[in-house]
Parts: C-alpha cells; sequence; structure tokens
C-alpha cells in the first residue's frame, strides 16, 4: 500500500487539537466552545486510523505494533508515576490486583488519566488479535454498527438525564471508531463514492454550523450527541485523506516527521500542560504565554521529544 502522507500530516493536527483540549482552561469560553466539535474529532480521528490501517494486518505485524504501544505505555507510566510519587510520596499509592488490572486497561491512575488512550489502543490491539481477527468480514461490520449504534443511543440518553451512565472513553469513542474504521477499510465504496463524499461533507457542514449556533445562542449544549458527530466529521475527513496525498515536498517532510515524532509528543504533552505556564512566568514571557497557550506547550514538546528521542530509540525492551 503506499504511503499516505496526508494522513501522517493529519495526525500532527490531531496532537495539535487533544494539546488544545487539554489547555481549554488557558482559553476564552467562548473560543473553546466554538471549535469544541472540531478538537473533539482528534482522538477518534486516531482510533479510526488505527482501526481502518490495522484491519489487514496479521497476527504478527499487531502483535509487533501492540510491542511498540507497550513501549510508549510504560514510558508515559514510568514519566508520569515518578513524578506523582515524588510530589506525594509512595503511601499515595495503593497497590492491588484490581487497580493493576484499572492500570493496564484503562491508565486508571493517580497522576495522568488524560493517557487514557494508550491504554484502549492496547485493549483495541488484543481484541483485534484474539477475537476480531477471527471473525469474518459481515461478522466485524455487524458488530461495529451494533456498538456505534448502542453507544450513541446510551449518550443521547444521557444527555438528556433518562439514564446516567459512566462515560467510559474506550467504549465512547476508542470502540465505536475502531471498528467504524475496520468496517471503512472493509467497505471502499463508503469512502470514495462521490455520493458518500458529498452526503457526509454536507452533513459535516450542517453539524459544524449547528454546533456554532448552539455555542452563539448559549443553548445548552448537552442535548447535542458530540461522539456521533465527531464520527461523521472523522469520516469526511478520511475521505478526502484518501483522495488527495500530499505532494507538497516540505508537506511530505512535515509527514515523515509526524510519524515519527506523534506517539511521543502525545505521551509528553502533559508534562508542558503542567509546567510551561510556569517556565515562561520565570522566563518573563507570560502575556506571550496566554495569547498562544497551545503553540507554547506544542513547540516546547517537540523540541523536547527531538532532544530525547536518541535516547529513546536505544531503550529495549
Amino acid at each position: 500500500m503506499e504511503r499516505i502522507y496526508t494522513f501522517d500530516f493529519n495526525k500532527i493536527l490531531a496532537c495539535i487539537g487533544v494539546i488544545t483540549l487539554h489547555t481549554a482552561h488557558y482559553l476564552p469560553s467562548y473560543i473553546f466552545n466554538y471549535y469544541s466539535l472540531l478538537l473533539s474529532c482528534a482522538v477518534p480521528y486516531f482510533f479510526m486510523t488505527s482501526g481502518y490501517f490495522l484491519c489487514t494486518a496479521s497476527n504478527i505485524t499487531l502483535k509487533k505494533q501492540l510491542h511498540k504501544i507497550l513501549k510508549l505505555y510504560l514510558l508515559g507510566f514510568i514519566l508520569y508515576g515518578g513524578f506523582y510519587i515524588a510530589k506525594n510520596g509512595f503511601d499515595s499509592i495503593t497497590i492491588s490486583l484490581k487497580n493493576l488490572l484499572l492500570i493496564i486497561f484503562w491508565n486508571s491512575t493517580p497522576w495522568n488519566g488524560t493517557l487514557w488512550y494508550i491504554a484502549a489502543i492496547i485493549s483495541l490491539l488484543i481484541l483485534k488479535i484474539y477475537i476480531l481477527n477471527k471473525c469474518s468480514n459481515k461478522l466485524t461490520i455487524r458488530i461495529g454498527i451494533i456498538l456505534i449504534l448502542i453507544t450513541s443511543i446510551f449518550i443521547l440518553m444521557d444527555n438528556f438525564n433518562i439514564y446516567n451512565i459512566s462515560k467510559y472513553n474506550f467504549f465512547i469513542q476508542g470502540l465505536p471508531c475502531f471498528l467504524w474504521g475496520q468496517i471503512c477499510m472493509h467497505n471502499p465504496h463508503i469512502l470514495m463514492s462521490k455520493k458518500y463524499i458529498y452526503t457526509f461533507t454536507i452533513t459535516s457542514i450542517i453539524l459544524i454550523l449547528l454546533n456554532i449556533s448552539i455555542s452563539a445562542l448559549n443553548i445548552n449544549s448537552q442535548v447535542y450527541n458530540t461522539n456521533f458527530t465527531s464520527l461523521i466529521i472523522c469520516t469526511t475527513i478520511f475521505m478526502y485523506s484518501l483522495k488527495v496525498n500530499l505532494k507538497n515536498n516540505i508537506l511530505i517532510h512535515i509527514s515523515k516527521w509526524g510519524a515519527m515524532y506523534t506517539g511521543y509528543i502525545y505521551i509528553f504533552h502533559m508534562l508542558f500542560v503542567s509546567y510551561t505556564h510556569g517556565i515562561c512566568i520565570k522566563l518573563g514571557i507570560e502575556s506571550l504565554f496566554l495569547k498562544s497557550p497551545t503553540l507554547f506547550i506544542f513547540s516546547f514538546t517537540v523540541i523536547f521529544t527531538i532532544c530525547i528521542y536518541p535516547l529513546l530509540t536505544k531503550i529495549k525492551f
């Protein structure tokens, strides 16, 4: 399969989107509300990309990917766990079999739950290796459609206060988006047909305008099913990514850089979400930081990642 650099470039944009979500407390609420729908597509895009490109992967390839993700997960676990223990001491951690299982599969840690995506990908890869790869394409598609409908219905019920559920991100974003990526791979006409492209594009534009209207009119946005709309917008982005591969050499080089570093940027970014503001205060540039917190945090994370990357590549396990 030819390398589609558009996906690598979009992953960089998705990383910036995740950082923006985690710096929302620095942004004026009206700005965040207008862009919240597009930002909410960042993590689902990662899941959908993984589901699409791992759809036809052999168990050998999947196990290699699992090994790579486990390395990232262990790195994040040690990094943030070390900071937490240094600040709060060993007595703040309760060790039990239940807690260990929650940490492994849900990233249910007291120090950095925002990296739940890594734990979710591990769970999905295990699911793919030991269950989905044993299912027929038709069965996988049926499972995916049913789960997408169930999660969308339950989230709407929760938003309307009909039935309260625990919104585990693995179920409301990870599993449905990963399986939707698999469905699209099994049914390429969904992504390549002009009819579907026009339908998804028009629907996405309507949903984005609706979200802006809800924010502008200060309507209770809890009735708005972000999970379902993110799936539609991600699919639209996918369609254009498949049809329009990057040709510009500069953008291709940036995309190659993104393919190399985005996993580590995702791991490290919460470190700089916590400390960049303080660093900028000490440097006397707080006012500049507050004008563009996402840019500062992304830049600090990228510089740190590039500096430490040669060391990380030497770590073997």
